[in-house]
Parts: structure tokens; C-alpha cells; sequence
């Protein structure tokens, strides 16, 4: 089922998210004793990091939906803007030592399996490709990254277009990795976004607008927060 919160500002959304996120994490640690959030980067939901990192249970362990290939002084790094937003607390990355991501999945994997499971929250974006997480149209590896059996995270080369520029090189989770979580939200701002998200919803080529898998599937629900 897909739950809608569209807003008449991006202020009051980021407000209502940060309250929905704050209240999901702490339900969890409060009956489990730990709790594991998965985020994306970008600009739009950063300050609601920046105010979760001061309120955010310590036990609670923030670990990346995606990032590009490169290293944490890049400015492309989404475990970098986690870092900066949540110095308190552990952070998971996916960028290690080897040259090309394909060469690191089974050691990023071990890392995401340390993880506490189901995950408490996964919070995604969307891009106007119709891309989520690393799930870009038509990318290598997106066959193995949407299969039933893929493991937590998978290696990505996504073809490079505007959307994702140069660094088409990534690291992501998987869409049953992005399915094992509490909550899972889709945050879109704009009205050119909520013409690809509504276009998703029954498009029927997932290669070509991944987004729509998440969008379509039945085993969790999917909150979606829109503003203009």
C-alpha cells in the first residue's frame, strides 16, 4: 500500500518527517534494544539529518541506501554528509579500498549483515529518470540488484546522463534489501518528480523506471512525502 503526505511547503514536510522518522526509530529501540536507519543522500532531507543527529538514540547505527564510488573528501560522497549530520553515532559505509565496486561487494555485504535487521527505517529519493537507491535505468548490474535472491548490497555502473553525471560507478542496496526494513519512505520534492512518482506507480517496464518496483510491490508499505 502506498500512503501519501503531500504538504504545502517543503518546511512543513521536512518537519513531519523528521518527527515520523524520530518516532519510528525510537518505538524500535525502545522494544529491541537497537535499531539500524538507512539513508539517502542529497540535499533536500539534510537538515533533517543535521536535527536528527543531536536527537537520535546513540544506539541507534546509520548506514547508507547508496553512494557513488569515490572517497569522503569528494564532494559526490553520501557517507560524508552522514558523517558531517551524525557524528555521534556509527556509521556504515559502502566505499572501501578496491578500485571498482564490483570488487567489493562481498566485503560490503559483511559489513550490512552486522546490521540490525529488519532495519528500522529506510528513507529513499527518486531521481527524474525514475532511478531509487543506485537502481538506475538500464544500468549494469540492475538484473542481479532486483532479483528476488540478490544479496543486501550489489555494484552498479549506471549509464552516465545528466542525472547521474560523471560518477557512474555506485554501490547499493538491493530491492530486497530496501523491502527488509519497518518503514520505508520515498521523499520527492517538485512537481516534475510527482509527474515521474505518478507515472511509476503503473508503469510496467521496471528496468526502464526502477523506482516503480518499490512503488508496486506488496510487502511493506510505502510512505511518500511530496512538496513543492
Amino acid at each position: 500500500m502506498i500512503n501519501e503526505y503531500f504538504f504545502e511547503s517543503r518546511d512543513a514536510l521536512l518537519a513531519q518527517l523528521q518527527a515520523d522518522m524520530l518516532a519510528q526509530v525510537s518505538a524500535v529501540i525502545e522494544q529491541q534494544n537497537a535499531a539500524s536507519v538507512l539513508l539517502s543522500g542529497g540535499s533536500t532531507p539534510g537538515p533533517v539529518y543535521e536535527a536528527l543527529g543531536h536527537t537520535l538514540d546513540r544506539r541507534v547505527q546509520v548506514a547508507l541506501v547508496d553512494d557513488r564510488w569515490v572517497g569522503l573528501d569528494h564532494k559526490g560522497s553520501n557517507e560524508a554528509l552522514l558523517r558531517r549530520c551524525f557524528p555521534d553515532h556509527t556509521v556504515v559505509g559502502m566505499k572501501v579500498d578496491e578500485a571498482k565496486p564490483q570488487d567489493a561487494v562481498e566485503e560490503v555485504n559483511n559489513r550490512y549483515r552486522a546490521l540490525a535487521q529488519p532495519f528500522a527505517l529506510t528513507l529513499l529519493g527518486m531521481g527524474p529518470d525514475g532511478h531509487t537507491a543506485s537502481l538506475f535505468p538500464f544500468a549494469e548490474g540492475l538484473d542481479g540488484a532486483m532479483a528476488s535472491d540478490a544479496p543486501l548490497c550489489a555494484a552498479i555502473t549506471a549509464t552516465e546522463s545528466e542525472v547521474t553525471g560523471p560518477l557512474v560507478d555506485r554501490m547499493t542496496l538491493t530491492l530486497p534489501a530496501i523491502l527488509n526494513t519497518r518503514r520505508l519512505m520515498l521523499l520527492i520534492t517538485g512537481e516534475d518528480k510527482l509527474a515521474v512518482y505518478q507515472a511509476a506507480k503503473t508503469a510496467n517496464d521496471h528496468k526502464a523506471m526502477p523506482v516503480a518496483a518499490v512503488l508496486q510491490q506488496f510487502d511493506v508499505d510505502v510512505d511518500v512525502y511530496w512538496a513543492k
